[in-house]
């Protein structure tokens, strides 16, 4: 059996008759001289609809081309042969690879460039958009913890944070009564959650003074929009899945404040202290914090002297916050 087709080769073109067997197609001239042998396993079906078929042989010139009954009766002998199905299936798989290609190129360039996007995204994302994502992770972190409202120690902790925002706007902070972890979460929109057992932690006044500009200034610099855009996977979880789990969220989506104090910049840190010292605090507690968290940088703190943040008294009344007054539970 034998199918009418046009053969090119190069500026050679001519009507051929094509015959099938075994492995082999030859294709013949128009008075039935064998020109060229090509193997089944070999071919590559450049166009295989059904009223075409149009073949090349791997790694050698030529292109042989059936149409109507011809295409459709080649093709019905092509497709019985396991080396026709074989070479098929190789062919489709590398040009799906080729055209995966370019998707996999663009994905690693986006992944390359993708912490410089973040960086860009975190600066040119509307305020409203940041405060939006930052109320949701909030409400959604603080569901199930029961807020420390007692009082004076409200009072004291907003004449701080008022103290501290001169130049820039306060930090909104809740202090959650839990005694046993230690949480600082400083979320988009300068939304702040501290533990009890973190409030508890500080040596002193001064040092939690000097926590609060650290964060101030890391909030200035959206760096917990940024730390979280550049995962969008992350940011995902965070506003859709997290119900309450502080600690998960610190290990997967934002760091603690110690994390943040070892991995700061130098940038953050010259912030710090002129937030303090636009509040008239001294550096000490700055430097002291530094020195346990991230040595190399403390030398670099302005040594500047100042009124203390809050009274002997005042501080002790601050870290009763969760022991006096009313404790609201939100759970």
């Amino acid at each position: 059996m034998s199918w009418s087709a046009f053969f090119q080769n190069g500026n050679a073109a001519y009507a051929a008759k094509v015959s099938m067997a075994g492995n082999d197609l030859t294709v013949l001239d128009a008075n039935g001289r064998p020109q060229t042998f090509w193997k089944i396993d070999q071919l590559v079906p450049v166009q295989n609809s059904r009223t075409e078929l149009v073949l090349t042989q791997r790694g050698q010139p030529g292109r042989l081309t059936l149409q109507g009954n011809d295409a459709i009766g080649l093709r019905r002998e092509l497709e019985q042969t396991s080396a026709w199905r074989d070479a098929k299936s190789r062919n489709w798989n590398t040009r799906k690879v080729i055209r995966l290609v370019p998707l996999a190129a663009a994905i690693a360039a986006a992944w390359f460039f993708w912490p410089a996007i973040a960086s860009w995204g975190a600066k040119t994302l509307p305020a409203s958009a940041e405060t939006y994502i930052g109320r949701q992770m909030h409400t959604r972190l603080t569901a199930q913890q029961t807020a420390c409202t007692g009082q004076p120690g409200i009072d004291i902790l907003s004449r701080l944070l008022g103290r501290l925002a001169h130049n820039s706007s306060p930090l909104d902070v809740m202090v959650i009564d839990d005694a046993a972890t230690p949480v600082s979460l400083l979320l988009p929109g300068r939304r702040l959650i501290l533990s009890r057992k973190t409030l508890g932690d500080f040596a002193s006044a001064d040092q939690f003074a000097a926590a609060l500009a650290f964060n101030m200034a890391q909030a200035d610099g959206r760096v917990p929009l940024r730390q979280i855009i550049r995962t969008p996977g992350k940011l995902v979880s965070t506003l859709v899945e997290t119900r309450g789990d502080l600690t998960a969220t610190m290990r997967n989506s934002l760091p603690d404040q110690t994390t943040r104090l070892r991995t700061g910049t130098t940038y953050d840190d010259m912030t710090s202290a002129r937030i303090l010292a636009d509040a008239q605090i001294g550096s000490a507690g700055l430097a002291a914090l530094l020195r346990e968290q991230a040595e190399a940088r403390s030398a670099a703190i302005p040594e500047n002297t100042g009124t203390p943040s809050l009274s002997n008294k005042d501080w002790q009344l601050l870290r009763m916050i969760c022991d006096t007054g009313d404790v609201q539970d939100k759970s």
